[in-house]
């Protein structure tokens, strides 16, 4: 199989000498926007960042699944078990709030983990359509695997990285996150 390449810092970017199109940028920075093509080149490339995003994600949760199915779960249930570990009995729809999902797939999600002994579900008492989720003894004796799993798959990733490039990265980061998080609200016309 040939070996895969995967594009990086080294990779020239699209020149930008032509545009003087300038736009504010989160803080008090100015920053070029470019030109339709020159965005389009950009983005259709290898630093496209949604393109590294879902290649850092896909690595990272395909090491933490390998793992994962040596204790019989599945890493379609971290979230569920994390939200748990941290209030156990939660109502099933603060649950499916808290893991950023709806519907479907929380059901099925808690139904696998039924099956597989981590949690169960409990009808109250005082609302019979609210549903509470709770770890079995089995779900709660995994806390401690799954925290030595994030840590092992959180030191791969940044061994090769100094405490301030850490730093430096979780920040911009959070960056990128409010970016994304105030681009929701806007209406799609001004994108």
């Amino acid at each position: 199989m040939p070996k895969r390449t995967r594009p990086g810092p080294k990779t020239p970017l699209p020149d930008l000498s032509d545009t003087n199109d300038r736009v504010e940028a989160a803080g008090t920075q100015e920053r070029v926007r470019w030109p339709m093509r020159k965005r389009q080149e950009f983005y259709a490339g290898p630093w496209n960042i949604g393109f590294q995003f879902r290649d850092l994600h896909r690595i990272f949760r395909g090491r933490v699944q390998d793992t994962l199915r040596q204790h019989g779960s599945s890493v379609s249930h971290w979230g569920y078990l994390w939200a748990l570990y941290e209030e156990d009995g939660l109502a099933q729809n603060e649950l499916a709030r808290r893991v950023r999902l709806m519907g479907p797939s929380v059901v099925v999600a808690l139904n696998q983990m039924e099956r597989l002994d981590l949690v169960r579900r409990q009808r109250s008492e005082a609302d019979r359509r609210v549903v509470h989720v709770f770890l079995t003894e089995k779900g709660r004796s995994m806390r401690k695997d799954m925290m030595h799993i994030a840590i092992a798959g959180n030191e791969a990733a940044l061994r090769h990285l100094t405490n301030e490039e850490v730093e430096q990265l979780l920040s911009l980061l959070a960056k990128v996150r409010t970016g994304l998080e105030e681009s929701q609200d806007e209406p799609a016309a001004s994108r």
